[in-house]
C-alpha cells in the first residue's frame, strides 16, 4: 500500500509538505498522482497477460470497482478493454 502518510514515514517528510509539493510541483494532489502510477502499471500487467482482477489486486486497489472507476477515468477505457491475450 502507498499513501502519504508511509511516503511521510519513509522520508522522514511531513505529510502536509508532501501535499503542498505534489501540488506546487505537479499540479496534481499526491493521492491523484499514485493513483495514476498505480493504474498504469496495472495497464502494463493486463498487456502482458494479467487478468483485470488480479491487477487490481496485485496494485493493491481494496475492490474492483474502485479499480475500474479509476482506470477508466484515467485511461478512458475499461480495464477488460484493454488489450490482453485470453
Amino acid at each position: 500500500e502507498l499513501n502519504v502518510h508511509i511516503l511521510s514515514e519513509k522520508f522522514f517528510i511531513s505529510p502536509s509538505w508532501i501535499m503542498h509539493a505534489f501540488r506546487d510541483f505537479l499540479n496534481i494532489s499526491a493521492m491523484e498522482y499514485i493513483n495514476r502510477k498505480k493504474i498504469l502499471f496495472a495497464q502494463q500487467l493486463i498487456s502482458s497477460g494479467v487478468p483485470p482482477m488480479t491487477a487490481a489486486e496485485q496494485c493493491n486497489f481494496k475492490n474492483y470497482s474502485t479499480f475500474y472507476t479509476q482506470y477508466k477515468k484515467i485511461l478512458g477505457i475499461p480495464p477488460m478493454k484493454s488489450k490482453y491475450p485470453k
